[in-house]
């Protein structure tokens, strides 16, 4: 009887912890929320401006000036897309309201900051407060106590600012180092969701009246790297060895075996001046160049037929879809070129004078280049235009996807024509290039002249070299 009572008293106690664990854990994640409908923003001078943190965090503080996220609010890509989109949705009767802000000013946008965001240009921005300007600034993710959840935009009630923070911005860092160094500056928090990808969100998933706009996270969490428990920061955050603080100004400071780089690698550049660009390049390089693999499958040379066939193939070694994220803008395609001794006898994936690919919106009937493949996905909107220049991820209302998924291969057989086959020497060389955005999508932001295009990477190449004896023979392959 006496053990019944207690295991009977055991289960209310274990009751009563998790009924105060769960409306303590809720009161926090309220109390700290942010989205355009709390009734109170956050103030400016609850975050601490960046530069703020380079005296201790010197080398964070290097790495994050060269990153995409302190050029966040500084790329005037961003201010002319905000400012067609924020016409767009005014000429339509609706309110685009902080649509773009949301992630690319988070402090903007938590302490409602912007009035009028439709009448937002890089000019006016200058005015701004420092924590304002620094884009994805030190002291916004580090106030982050709780992941966010997908935003998911509903077109049909014209809500389009449905990004949900969980922050805390106080005299507390919040951070994935579990015994971190007590100092006079801020309290030190221990957060395992640092470590985690759904720290990432909301800003690197989009839905669109529930269907799948931008996911670069739910394209990882459908993969095998979330299985293998592989988190984002592995590729975009690698880890490293060294001190979370100067040492010099911490002499206490132990070595740390599992820091992170602040590049937050990504395939994004700078086009402007801009802190550090040198750095910024080298990450991209290096991130591209363990994206994906291309190889030259199956060729052979048919002499009776005057036919060289081959196949490509590109697999996908990144943890997400390639390309990822704002793909409809992306440009991941394939460069072959096939040559007779000297002489070009095909070619594919060419560019004209203005550097851009005949693609649908410049040779929509496949005239000029018809075995043209470029990895990107397609918008269209409620009227059925499609394309970079017609609708953005907001306005979508379906897309077609023909981006390569995490794992997978796109695989494509080619037959030449090959005159002379008998007495020639050949060459194949295979390129996968990529660029953010096509020269064209800049003209259409009225930048031309303004920004330089995006350059172009390759991400890998194969060159194969064979004869044309009586037995095929492979003289090179890079």
């Amino acid at each position: 009887m006496k053990k019944n009572k207690r295991i009977n008293l055991t289960l209310v106690f274990s009751l009563v912890i998790i009924v105060i664990s769960f409306i303590y854990y809720n009161f926090n994640i309220k109390s700290s929320s942010y989205s355009p409908y709390s009734e109170k923003p956050f103030l400016v001078e609850q975050f601490q401006v960046a530069e703020d943190c380079q005296s201790c965090h010197p080398q964070h503080y290097l790495e994050w000036s060269s990153s995409m996220h302190a050029y966040a609010f500084k790329d005037p890509v961003f201010f002319a897309m905000n400012t067609i989109e924020q016409n767009y949705h005014k000429d339509k009767g609706e309110d685009l309201g902080q649509f773009c802000i949301e992630c690319h000013s988070p402090v903007a946008y938590t302490t409602n900051l912007i009035k009028n965001p439709d009448e937002l240009t890089f000019k006016n921005s200058q005015k701004l407060p420092d924590q304002v300007t620094e884009g994805v600034g030190c002291s916004f993710c580090h106030a982050m106590v709780h992941t966010s959840d997908t935003p998911n935009i509903n077109t049909k009630k014209s809500l389009f600012n449905v990004v949900e923070y969980h922050i805390d911005p106080s005299n507390k860092m919040y951070g994935s180092i579990s015994d971190p160094l007590p100092n006079n500056f801020h309290e030190s928090v221990y957060n395992q969701d640092f470590s985690t990808s759904e720290a990432c969100l909301p800003c690197h998933n989009l839905l669109v009246d529930g269907k799948n706009a931008e996911i670069t996270f739910s394209e990882w969490e459908s993969s095998k790297y979330k299985s293998n428990g592989f988190p984002c920061q592995e590729c975009h955050m690698e880890t490293y060895e060294g001190f979370a603080v100067d040492p010099k100004l911490f002499p206490q400071a132990k070595k740390r075996y599992n820091l992170h780089r602040h590049f937050f690698a990504g395939i994004d550049e700078a086009r402007t001046a801009f802190p550090h660009k040198d750095l910024q390049r080298n990450e991209i390089k290096r991130l591209l160049e363990q994206t994906a693999n291309l190889n030259i499958n199956d060729l052979s040379l048919i002499t009776e037929q005057n036919k060289i066939k081959f196949e490509v193939e590109v697999f996908n070694r990144a943890g997400h879809n390639i390309p990822s994220g704002a793909t409809f803008a992306r440009e991941l395609w394939l460069d072959i070129k096939v040559l007779s001794a000297n002489d070009t006898i095909y070619q594919t994936g060419f560019v004209n004078k203005n550097n851009e690919l005949y693609d649908f919106s410049i040779d929509p009937n496949k005239e000029i280049d018809p075995d043209l493949v470029i990895f990107r996905s397609v918008f269209y909107d409620e009227k059925g235009d499609s394309g970079i220049y017609k609708t953005s991820a907001q306005r979508m209302t379906k897309k077609s996807d023909y981006t390569i998924s995490t794992f997978e291969s796109f695989r494509k057989n080619y037959t030449i024509n090959a005159p002379n086959s008998s007495d020639s020497n050949f060459k194949i060389i295979a390129k996968l290039k990529f660029r953010a955005r096509s020269p064209g999508f800049i003209d259409h932001l009225g930048l031309k002249g303004q920004v330089p295009y995006s350059d172009t990477f390759i991400v890998d190449e194969k060159i194969v070299e064979f004869d044309s004896g009586s037995q095929l023979s492979m003289i090179s392959e890079e």
